[in-house]
């Protein structure tokens, strides 16, 4: 936003990209970052996974009950 020109819609121009310095972490930290986090990025794509099967067990069961072929 410090960098933004323009009245009506502030715009970033590609020499302000130029100009910014991008801070890069040290290894030991970025390793770190990555043991600490690595768990739960599997466990999102566990759970998703177990959504999508959910889904279409979703799918194929709810018209059965709404019609009456399946009992609860």
């Amino acid at each position: 936003m410090n960098h933004a020109t323009g009245a009506g819609y502030p715009a970033v121009r590609p020499v302000d990209f130029e100009r910014a310095k991008v801070v890069v972490p040290p290894k030991a930290l970025l390793s770190l970052f990555h043991e600490s986090v690595e768990p739960s990025f599997r466990q999102i794509t566990i759970l998703e996974q177990q959504n999508m099967c959910l889904a279409k067990a979703r799918d194929v069961l709810l018209p059965r009950l709404m019609s009456g072929e399946i009992s609860v």
